[in-house]
């Protein structure tokens, strides 16, 4: 069993953000004791309509609880971010009770207006396995090769591990993250993936890939933040001693996993 270096606390609530696969339901099961933790997956399809048709079920549960239970796990919750409000009066009712909230995204839940539970939840990221975390199992050929992934990278057959990273590559970012955002020029979006993994690493150049992809500048920006606000990548900005020089910079990109990037570069 892999041991991972996030440290999340057991007695406070918080929200745990990172892309599909990277680990966090598995971290969360590690770290909370079943017989203590009542675990609400949104990705069942029970529970999910349940839920979406009444949230206010969610509190009528939590009230009828065993003493017992002393964690509350809600898994995807930008799902049914209408959950939000709920969480928030428990917070403030039920002090013994703590909260977790762990999603792939948290643009869906801003982009909705969702209750972010400003000062009463704290915000962790959760990404691939690091190097510390694969210790002796850690070969820099194979990271550079298939990335880190947690299913990719413990595979032991390679050929399932690049149909995986195939898989996802076209089911969770070229689809999930067209309909996450709601783009309406799709054939441009995948246009935009290919360019964005080929230039991974290198200064932005919006205007470059806008006139490549045949959108505007600003919709190639909306792209690169979408990235961002889904947790595939980050912008890293040059150094400069001035801020307002810093940000007056092109970042340069890079994407969360070396598998991934190769898999939408096609390499």
């Amino acid at each position: 069993m892999l041991h991972r270096t996030l440290k999340l606390p057991k007695s406070r609530s918080f929200f745990l953000f990172g892309a599909r696969q990277v680990g966090k339901s598995t971290l969360l099961k590690q770290l909370f004791a079943k017989k203590n933790s009542l675990y609400l997956n949104l990705l069942d399809s029970e529970i999910y309509l349940r839920l979406l048709a009444k949230p206010h079920l969610l509190l009528e549960e939590i009230n009828a609880l065993d003493k017992s239970i002393s964690s509350v796990i809600i898994d995807e919750i930008q799902r049914v971010p209408e959950l939000l409000n709920i969480v928030h009066k428990l917070i403030e009712e039920r002090k013994e009770l703590s909260f977790i909230m762990s999603g792939s995204s948290a643009r869906k839940l801003k982009r909705q207006g969702a209750n972010m539970l400003a000062g009463r939840a704290l915000t962790y990221n959760l990404f691939p396995l690091t190097h510390l975390e694969l210790a002796q199992e850690f070969k820099l050929s194979k990271v550079l090769d298939l990335g880190s992934l947690p299913a990719v990278y413990l595979d032991k057959e390679d050929v399932f591990a690049r149909e995986t990273l195939k898989s996802y590559a076209r089911t969770y970012i070229e689809e999930e993250i067209k309909a996450e955002a709601q783009i309406r020029q799709l054939g441009a979006f995948v246009r935009f993936l290919d360019l964005a993994a080929s230039e991974n690493g290198s200064i932005i150049n919006y205007s470059n890939i806008a006139s490549d992809i045949y959108v505007d500048y600003k919709t190639v920006q909306e792209y690169y933040q979408v990235l961002e606000d889904t947790l595939i990548g980050f912008s890293l900005y040059g150094y400069a001693k001035s801020s307002r020089k810093q940000l007056s910079k092109h970042p340069k990109f890079y994407f969360f996993d070396t598998g991934e990037r190769r898999a939408l570069a096609k390499k």
